[in-house]
């Protein structure tokens, strides 16, 4: 779950730093908010995974300055705002005796393209997916799962919608078939872009699929698929199609049987399902996915007028569906996100509070040192 190169992602703060210097408001925010590292203690150094919060917070500081190019101000202005400070409680766990912090405060944009949101919502829908797992392997204990792919031809950015409407219509032809194997599915969007600058939305798919779907005429190849989806969609030309069964992965030596337990194997693949619902390309091992909106190199790389398109083409629309017994499993993402994510597990006063302020000139998460 942490960012693959944390150097990269300071040296594109950098590149943010340098390119809007010179505008009023972000100097001001450096002058006010840059003071000598000595007297700060960075939330990474106190908290491990506060490395992955400055990370994002630095993909936000320069999605924001996009969205600014793109005539999008008042997104930007709550891009740029996200989580400027983070309010953590300190806990002590009574049996090792170690300190640790959670979340407890902040203020967030939900803002669909907001990196920070994103994440958030990521853990969110992995959190009620794995609280639900184990009863739905209990009534499926043979149950297996798998990863489809399944892709239209690029179309232009001012078509997306239309072309992401319509794929969605064909998703409902396809899942009403009686041939469709699926026993329960969570399916996403993601877009890309295409070289000539066209957007090449498709869906990604985690699959429950009985025992039974691997043996006899019940299978589906990937030759069957792409004939599948043609016709769903009424294409004249072979879509691409990909499906992949998620296999148990090898276990540590220490294990007592030497592979991982179905709910191990299970928890891993839809950690690679999930993480795309909000994916950021910024995960180690992501691979399946589950919507999200694009990748974050093409929101930093494209030009104003594609991102101000993309925006208004993708505004409103669900990239997060389930069906089957998965049905509704997260109908409850973004509304409850702020109480579950913060939730605090264990007792702390406000006095045990600590505030750590975003510094832009550092793109560090930190709060003052106590005095002496």
């Amino acid at each position: 779950m942490y960012p693959k190169s944390l150097k990269s992602i300071h040296k594109l703060g950098q590149k943010a730093t340098e390119k809007r210097i010179s505008s009023a408001w972000w100097s001001k925010r450096i002058l006010f908010d840059a003071r000598p590292a000595d007297h700060l203690w960075f939330l990474s150094t106190d908290f491990p995974p506060g490395e992955v919060w400055d990370a994002y917070r630095a993909y936000n500081e320069f999605l924001s300055m996009q969205l600014a190019d793109a005539g999008l101000d008042r997104q930007s202005a709550r891009v740029r705002d996200c989580a400027n400070r983070l309010f953590f409680a300190q806990l002590l766990n009574p049996e090792t005796g170690e300190r640790g912090l959670k979340l407890v405060r902040a203020s967030f944009c939900h803002y669909r393209h907001c990196f920070i949101c994103q994440w958030r919502r990521s853990l969110r829908a992995k959190a009620i997916l794995m609280s639900a797992l184990p009863e739905v392997l209990r009534k499926y204990p043979n149950t297996r799962f798998a990863v489809l792919t399944l892709t239209v031809r690029n179309c232009p950015i001012a078509d997306l919608r239309q072309t992401i409407l319509s794929m969605n219509r064909g998703w409902q032809r396809l899942i009403q078939r009686k041939d469709w194997p699926a026993q329960g599915w969570i399916r996403g969007v993601e877009v890309t872009v295409g070289e000539d600058g066209t957007a090449h939305p498709h869906f990604h798919a985690l699959l429950m699929l009985p025992s039974s779907y691997f043996s006899g005429a019940g299978y589906v190849s990937t030759k069957k698929w792409v004939q599948l989806w043609k016709e769903a969609m009424r294409l004249d030309y072979d879509p691409y199609c990909d499906i992949r069964v998620i296999k148990p992965r090898l276990a540590s030596p220490s294990s007592c049987d030497g592979r991982e337990t179905h709910l191990d194997a299970v928890f891993g693949a839809v950690s690679e399902v999930a993480e795309h619902v909000t994916k950021t390309e910024i995960f180690e091992g992501v691979s399946g996915a589950v919507g999200y909106s694009a990748k974050a190199e093409y929101l930093f790389h494209c030009e104003p007028d594609w991102l101000r398109e993309y925006v208004r083409q993708v505004h409103a629309l669900k990239f997060l569906t389930s069906g089957g017994v998965l049905k509704g499993i997260f109908k409850d993402v973004r509304e409850g996100e702020d109480k579950d994510v913060l939730r605090v597990g264990g007792k702390a006063s406000v006095e045990d509070w600590l505030a750590y302020c975003w510094q832009p000139k550092l793109r560090r998460y930190a709060r003052k040192r106590d005095a002496g």
